[in-house]
């Protein structure tokens, strides 16, 4: 494997830069600031080049440059070596706590590694993962010439992934099915098929299916089959054909109306009909955004029709057929059915009339879902959205009662905040002040870590609740084995072995104890030495324990950390950007995890995607480019800081829009830009129909006002 220098990787993190954040990420420690960090950087590469022998050398060689991590190091070398008495020898030197927990699974692991498939399946159940038990027992038997073995192996993966459909381990079985014993047969694909539908990706429940239809025909399908690959199509944003197939299912649950729908609902025997990007990408503010897995399974059969009704019209509608949509969604409300399929049918046509500017309309189907289903959160959630189109309509004080009625039916909704905040408005503008002020402390006292918090204190002329004055760090006493842990994270950190620091982290955590002052003590320190999402959870479980935590700057400073401080004020300024929302678009992308990565790839603390990255660099003239880099957090806070000023320069300097841009993408909020009453920024963020793109708003807006409060060098 070709290796390269210290100064070759720096060059090349430095050719995508200006100079003067390459002077600047050159200052930082990470894994190319010392000799013995590039050290640790070879044999990492040697590690994945499968090179054993020399990462073993690699590993051993760091591990005496390094003393305070020298335990993860022998590890490492451990787990690439096929000498079990070697291995011993290393773990015999291995002492500390964190580091002597993880030998079982080093031990399965080296096994793995050096071709001991058998022994590594019997370690890995000796530690309680029967998944890659399972992974490394059928590799085992796949790399036999045991014909009859591979057979009944097969026929186990094949039962695993029927009997046990939705489970991660018939998930591993489906994975192993396909690496080993591929082509699958139509019943295998069938059983793979049904529980991906359950546990994802997509793409494999598409890829199923897709050969299910071509080698028989779609009527092989059964209707929930059809159901589970047209939800599937949907994620892959193939609209148009996952529109057929729930046309197919509503019409094999009544037959009398295939009839009136005409061939044009039917499938083509032998293949799904495919539609050009230009109809099946998504156009309408009403398609909701694709979710992580896993995804969602065929209703009852006795709720199939009225489910993919629901679906087809949703289909429909993000394929750009909004007329073809609304009737199959009337069609659907027509039934009076009082069930979810009903309710969301409603939910949908109120957006698309909200689209078309006719709030009367919208008004209407919002309170009709809530009837459907009066005791959902879906019905809270309604009955605010119709409360606030009569506050926009002119009608402040029929809103304000429709709000109040909100929070006495349901004071725990998630809509409780939003309806008490939007009430003391509607007050307010009605003239009763005292009324509105009312609201307003009431959200303060219930709910004094949310967005509504900080709206209701800006609106009574009080102080944001969260502005407390700078403490000083928690002066409690760590226990010497807890600070020699927390010297090892730091060092993991800058050599990137994130896995290893993680794993000290939680030793840390249950080293401390239970007391809040130790808990406060060691999350402080735990954000100091990098580990930010561990003193996030920290931050947050002292504010579950304890009702005046979120009144401690020290507490809130855990939950709203701040690293990479200095690059991140230069970086904003460079862009004539506020710090402090900056700092909040990082908590809320990646909870400052320089390594987060996304299901769909994004990278980093500001989760740029790669080929994003690629083209912002590609614009400055330089080259090459590594996506690899993106984990440099210098690196992709200024690219994450131009993207977003890009997307700022595109909504004239409005946040609210350029965050809601950079979320859901700028078409769709020039859709919703044109709802009534959205020149109020708050009246807009309420509008956004996608609850993702809503909290994110909601979120940052929200985070900014909070690390201005509590971190001066941002302001």
């Amino acid at each position: 494997m070709r290796q390269i220098s210290v100064g070759a990787a720096l060059w090349l993190a430095c050719a995508s830069v200006p100079p003067a954040l390459c002077a600047q990420a050159s200052s930082l420690d990470h894994p190319l600031d010392s000799a013995a960090g590039a050290l640790v950087l070879h044999a990492r590469a040697l590690d994945r080049a499968s090179a054993l022998d020399s990462a073993r050398s690699a590993y051993e060689l760091a591990a005496r440059r390094i003393p305070i991590i020298a335990d993860w190091l022998r590890l490492r070398a451990a787990g690439v070596t096929a000498d079990s008495a070697a291995r011993l020898h290393d773990y015999a030197d291995v002492t500390t706590p964190a580091a002597r927990a993880r030998i079982p699974w080093t031990e399965a692991l080296a096994r793995e590694r050096t071709g001991d498939l058998a022994g590594a399946a019997r370690a890995y159940l000796a530690v309680g993962a029967p998944i890659d038990a399972l992974r490394d027992s059928v590799a085992a038997a796949a790399a036999s010439r045991d014909t009859a073995g591979r057979a009944a192996l097969r026929e186990a993966l094949v039962r695993r992934v029927t009997v046990d459909a939705g489970t991660p381990a018939a998930r591993t079985a489906g994975e192993l099915l396909d690496r080993f014993f591929a082509p699958l047969t139509i019943p295998e694909e069938r059983a793979v098929a049904r529980s991906a539908a359950l546990t994802g990706p997509a793409a494999r429940v598409a890829s199923a299916f897709d050969r299910i239809v071509a080698g028989g025909g779609a009527d092989s399908l059964t209707p929930p089959d059809r159901f589970a690959y047209g939800l599937a199509l949907v994620r892959l944003h193939r609209d148009t054909e996952a529109a057929h197939l729930f046309a197919s299912v509503v019409d094999a649950g009544e037959p009398a109306t295939a009839a009136q729908r005409g061939s044009g609902a039917r499938l083509r025997r032998g293949a799904v009909a495919r539609t050009s990007d230009a109809t099946r990408r998504p156009a309408a503010s009403t398609l909701r955004p694709a979710t992580a897995e896993p995804l969602r399974s065929a209703p009852p059969a006795a709720d199939l029709t009225r489910d993919a009704l629901y679906e087809e019209g949703r289909a429909l509608v993000a394929a750009g057929d909004k007329a073809g949509g609304r009737r199959v969604l009337r069609s659907l409300v027509r039934r009076a059915r009082r069930d979810s399929a009903t309710a969301n049918g409603l939910m949908l046509l109120a957006d698309l009339a909200t689209d078309d500017r006719n709030d009367a309309a919208a008004r209407r189907a919002f309170l009709q879902a809530a009837r459907v289903l009066p005791a959902s959160p879906l019905a809270s959630r309604a009955r605010f959205r119709a409360a606030l189109i009569a506050y926009i309509a002119g009608d402040p004080r029929g809103a304000a009662r429709e709000w109040d009625a909100l929070v006495a039916r349901a004071p725990g909704a998630d809509d409780a905040s939003a309806a008490r905040y939007w009430s003391g408005r509607a007050w307010a503008r009605a003239g009763k002040h005292a009324s509105a002020a009312a609201r307003w402390r009431a959200v303060l006292a219930t709910d004094p870590l949310s967005y509504y918090a900080s709206l209701s204190a800006r609106r009574l002329h009080l102080a944001p609740p969260l502005a407390a004055a700078a403490g000083d760090p928690s002066t409690a006493a760590l226990p010497p084995a807890v600070d020699s842990a927390l010297q090892r994270i730091a060092a993991l950190e800058r050599v990137g072995l994130a896995v290893e620091a993680r794993d000290e982290a939680e030793w840390v955590v249950r080293a401390v104890g239970t007391a809040p002052r130790m808990l406060l003590a060691a999350g402080s320190a735990l954000t100091g030495v990098g580990a930010a999402p561990r003193a996030v959870a920290l931050g947050w479980h002292l504010v579950a324990r304890t009702d005046s935590a979120w009144r401690d700057p020290q507490v809130l400073r855990l939950v709203y950390p701040l690293l990479y401080g200095d690059t991140i004020v230069a970086a904003a300024r460079r862009h004539a950007l506020d710090p402090a929302l900056v700092a909040a678009i990082v908590r809320q992308e990646s909870a400052f995890d320089p390594r987060a990565t996304s299901a769909v790839g994004a990278r980093g603390l500001m989760q740029l995607m790669p080929g994003v990255a690629r083209g912002l660099v590609a614009a400055r003239g330089v080259a090459p480019w590594d996506a690899g880099l993106l984990d440099e957090p210098a690196l992709n806070i200024e690219l994450g800081v131009t993207h977003f000023a890009t997307f700022l320069a595109q909504q004239h300097g409005d946040i609210i829009r350029t965050l809601a841009a950079y979320n859901a993408g700028p078409s769709r909020v020039v859709t919703w830009s044109a709802k009534r009453g959205a020149s109020d920024p708050e009246v807009f963020i309420e509008r956004i129909p996608f609850a993702e793109t809503r909290d994110y708003v909601r979120a940052i807006v929200h985070g900014r006002d909070v690390y201005a409060a509590l971190y001066p060098s941002l302001r």
